[in-house]
């Protein structure tokens, strides 16, 4: 195999592919794309499983390499991103084997998904090629956006093979020109970061959407509570980083307001809405531990308050 081309600096050009069409491959190569060849990274296309994805990379139509999985031949050396979805990895893993040859030098592969383990892609590594899972954690808008890397975290999952190794120095490498911070990660460590993510991005949105269903009658006067409560929203949570979450708590919880946390049960329940209130009830449990842990009020005293929200709880159930 010819060697690979190198930069001016003598750092060796790797060429990626992205595999996929969702919001994660969109924004992978519109931001390797933007790098430049300069950066030791250049890419090569933007492949999709099928005729629908095709018309999903629409909006990467600036970028000429797009093409159907089926005319993609790895070559040795190549970094390839499976940006799927976790049920795709290890069918795409077990085509893209095909053209992998025990013996041939390496190329290598990356997952970006944040549950899944690299047992996924055995297909692959049976075969020699270097695998790990490149999960940054972020979330990411439909369109594109190269510049969604900058500054945030990408966990990296490594095999041990000489083949893994030599992919996870790629990727820490592809990480710090993409302007990421790379951290390297066990399975165990993977998959908790991940569900702390879904708490951190997903649930969060979901609780902006329990703001909106909180005050019904502004929405049915055609005002939406969340922006009007945006600005609360962002000082809470610059509270948090700048903080902690123990320090930045604050409304009635904090205070061991049972009155108001009494009005507010009684409410939720002349709305006819059990599920709010169920949530409401659970999550003053989780603030009250945190209220206790910062010296606001004595465990006996959260006590008296969890029986409160435990009782009306038991109510709406």
């Amino acid at each position: 195999m010819p060697k690979s081309p190198v930069v001016d600096s003598g750092t060796e050009i790797i060429t990626c592919v992205i595999v996929g069409s969702g919001r994660v491959a969109r924004s992978l190569a519109a931001a390797i794309y933007g790098l430049g060849s300069g950066s030791g990274f250049s890419l090569r296309g933007v492949f999709a499983r099928n005729a629908l994805e095709k018309t999903e990379l629409r909006d990467l139509l600036w970028f000429s390499h797009l093409s159907g999985l089926d005319s993609l031949k790895v070559s040795a050396g190549e970094l390839v991103f499976l940006a799927v979805s976790d049920d795709a990895i290890a069918q795409v893993s077990c085509q893209l084997s095909r053209y992998v040859s025990p013996g041939d030098s390496p190329a290598f592969f990356a997952h970006c998904s944040g549950a899944a383990g690299l047992d996924v892609m055995d297909d692959l590594r049976k075969k020699g090629a270097g695998v790990c899972a490149f999960h940054p954690l972020q979330t990411f808008r439909e369109q594109p956006d190269p510049q969604v890397f900058s500054n945030i975290t990408v966990s990296l999952l490594q095999d041990n093979s000489e083949a893994g190794k030599i992919c996870f120095t790629h990727l820490q490498r592809l990480s710090k020109a993409l302007g990421a911070k790379p951290l390297e990660v066990n399975l165990s460590e993977k998959k908790q970061l991940h569900l702390a993510a879904v708490f951190a991005a997903n649930y969060f949105v979901t609780l902006m959407h329990l703001v909106q269903r909180a005050a019904p009658a502004l929405v049915n006067k055609g005002v939406d509570p969340l922006r009007l409560l945006w600005p609360l929203v962002q000082k809470s949570v610059e509270n948090t980083a700048a903080e902690g979450p123990f320090r930045a708590l604050t409304g009635p919880v904090s205070r061991n307001d049972k009155q108001t946390i009494t009005a507010h049960l009684g409410l939720l329940q002349e709305e006819n809405d059990p599920g709010m209130a169920q949530i409401y009830q659970l999550l003053g449990q989780f603030a009250s531990e945190l209220a206790v842990e910062d010296g606001r009020y004595t465990d006996a005293e959260a006590d008296e308050l969890r029986k409160l929200l435990k009782s009306n709880s038991n109510n709406n159930a």
